[in-house]
């Protein structure tokens, strides 16, 4: 993905790209990360941490974000756009 596709999907409102290990890449919007609360946002990028990763007893089991499902093992990378 170039710069000039992820400022068009800025612009529509997209504000999270998940990067899979298979190279594909999904947009996605997530209230939290438009809130701009840095204590949310903060959360928010420990709780992906903790789905991917999966350690220890805070497991989040599911992605912080509803209405999609996806398995830890295929991300590779989640950025705010």
């Amino acid at each position: 993905m170039i710069d000039e596709d992820l400022t068009a999907a800025k612009l529509k409102g997209y504000n999270c790209l998940v990067k899979f290990k298979d190279g594909e890449v999904l947009l996605l919007k997530s209230g939290t990360l438009e809130s701009g609360d840095e204590a949310d946002i903060e959360d928010w990028f420990r709780d992906v941490e903790k789905f991917i990763n999966g350690c220890g007893e805070d497991v989040v089991e599911y992605f912080p974000i509803g209405g999609i499902s996806i398995t830890r093992d295929t991300i590779k990378y989640v950025r705010k756009i």
